[in-house]
């Protein structure tokens, strides 16, 4: 049976001692958009970029993104809220942007990343929130994790516990936030973990050595359960004294911590 959205936040955070809250995203389109009003949060009434609706969300803060509203052109049309146009296909926009030696390798690149939607679009709204603030709502689609290298390290260590190879990893420097940490993970099944971008840096503000990670939901808890059954293989015995604490606490202690 899979946890509850709040049982996986207390466990990842209990395993990895994260700094930020983990994320949950949950995506409206025509066949599901009835539900939206049935998740609680603040919905935004000015624009605002996905990623920095991310960050805000790590904070603690809950929010509400009506198509609308979503204030990023390239999370836009990653995530499917607006249409792509022929420039973006062509290479023309990524080569005039300066991110692209040509047309042809802007085209190639353009081609090859996945989109939420078709060409026309098709999501209508997001909801934007802290994991474990998922509750008697619904489930959430995605599942966004920023911490150092050590913890992303961990995250696909857990993955591949459970799962063998990641399938698909993709990282280009690009498009972090919403392609990368969203939009593949929901397209391969898999996880994918980024390095963050330009864009999303600059708004955010993040750290140096901030990386990221995102998920489908339907499988945190093995990803969560692979990080504790890998804790006896690669943690020191200073760390497994923190780990196995925080999972007494949370009452997540579910394989024995071994010492020495």
């Amino acid at each position: 049976i899979l946890k509850s959205p709040k049982e996986i936040s207390d466990k990842l955070n209990a395993l990895l001692g994260l700094k930020r809250e983990v994320v949950g995203v949950k995506l409206f389109n025509s066949s599901n958009i009835h539900d939206y009003p049935l998740f609680k949060g603040i919905e935004v009434s000015k624009p605002i970029a996905y990623c920095v609706a991310v960050k805000s969300a790590m904070a603690g803060h809950s929010l509400k993104i009506p198509k609308d509203k979503s204030g990023c052109s390239g999370s836009s049309g990653a995530l499917g809220f607006s249409p792509l146009g022929n420039d973006y296909f062509s290479g023309e926009r990524g080569k005039k942007m300066g991110l692209f030696r040509d047309e042809a390798v802007a085209a190639s690149v353009n081609k090859e990343l996945p989109i939420l939607g078709d060409s026309s679009a098709g999501t209508l709204a997001a909801v934007v929130k802290p994991l474990g603030s998922f509750e008697n709502e619904g489930e959430p689609d995605l599942c966004l994790v920023a911490s150092d290298s050590l913890g992303i390290m961990r995250m696909l260590e857990g993955y591949t516990y459970n799962f063998g190879l990641p399938s698909g990893l993709c990282a280009s420097g690009n498009r972090a936030v919403c392609t990368e940490c969203s939009v593949i993970p929901l397209k391969t099944g898999s996880i994918n973990i980024s390095f963050l971008c330009a864009g999303t840096r600059y708004r955010c503000k993040w750290g140096n050595n901030e990386l990221m990670c995102g998920f489908p939901f339907s499988i945190s808890d093995e990803i969560a359960d692979g990080i504790l059954h890998t804790v006896n293989a690669v943690e020191p015995d200073e760390r497994k004294k923190e780990i196995e604490k925080k999972l007494i606490e949370t009452n997540n202690l579910e394989t024995e911590i071994k010492y020495g």
